[in-house]
């Protein structure tokens, strides 16, 4: 089995037929990957859902939390590549493809792909955008504490688990710790940023939903920042993706107006999410 697909799962019923369609018309041949949906204790139709699928295996774990349930799909999973999608994310065709692509390097430990939004408005289409050109700034630096990760959209080879172990089950940010675990392990140039690997997350379908989930973001990192290194960028930088994302997107004078304002909005709730967070990170 070349991949296995984990999908955490908790009250997706809205998605996961999406998800799944998704999953299993990949151009990659299908007798070598598996997809495993993992319920996180819905209490919706998500798991009913799932089981509709035949070529999808299904299990239940009672333990709170995404990354619970991810370490649950990894016990079960032959692959020896492990790709993660969220049940609200929606696969291109040749995502898997791209994914078992990206691996040939033989160096490769990890990698991200990238990620559009559930609607193509002018914001979000720029949000996605900027968040394109932010992980290719990333993932071309060789500094561990700006590293990031996301597992609606992450693929790592079974042997980097074997020797980091599993995702630490936090109820946010267990992602990112592992992902520093990764590089303590490995250089930083074995995890690669793979645009051609592309998923659309369909919970993003407003303007207004990616600040309100930069905000969830800005207390995640206020969280798992306290176990383990990890920095955001300084204005700087910043400022010279928001360029390049200009750039590349031949955007007009007014629409690189309206982006500049828009993205301070995101940058003020992913601030306000890190000073405002007062729970303690979850062990």
């Amino acid at each position: 089995m070349d991949i296995s697909v984990i999908v955490p799962c908790r009250n997706g019923e809205p998605y996961i037929e999406r998800c799944l369609t998704a999953l299993l018309n990949q151009s990659f041949p299908a007798e070598r990957y598996e997809v495993i949906v993992v319920d996180n204790m819905s209490t919706d139709a998500s798991l009913q859902k799932a089981r509709c699928f035949a070529r999808v295996r299904t299990l239940q774990e009672s333990k709170p939390g995404s990354y619970a349930a991810r370490n649950a799909g990894l016990r079960l999973a032959a692959g020896r590549l492990l790709a993660f999608i969220d049940a609200d994310c929606e696969a291109d065709p040749h995502w898997l493809a791209a994914i078992h692509d990206a691996f040939e390097q033989q160096e490769t430990s990890a990698i991200l792909g990238g990620r559009r939004f559930g609607a193509e408005s002018f914001l979000l289409a720029a949000f996605a955008n900027y968040e394109h050109e932010k992980a290719r700034f990333v993932f071309n630096q060789q500094d561990p504490a700006l590293f990031y990760a996301y597992t609606n959209n992450m693929a790592v080879r079974r042997e980097v688990f074997e020797r980091c172990g599993e995702f630490p089950q936090l109820l946010r940010g267990g992602d990112v710790v592992f992902m520093k675990e990764i590089l303590k392990a490995y250089p930083c140039r074995t995890v690669r940023f793979v645009p051609a690997a592309l998923i659309r997350h369909l919970e993003i379908d407003r303007w207004y939903s990616w600040p309100r989930k930069m905000w969830i973001y800005g207390r995640s990192f206020q969280n798992y920042s306290t176990l383990c290194q990890a920095r955001t960028l300084d204005n700087r930088a910043r400022r010279e993706i928001f360029r390049q994302t200009l750039r590349r997107n031949n955007y007009s004078i007014a629409q690189a107006a309206v982006f500049f304002l828009f993205g301070a909005v995101t940058t003020l709730a992913f601030e306000c999410g890190r000073r405002f967070s007062l729970r303690p990170p979850a062990r």
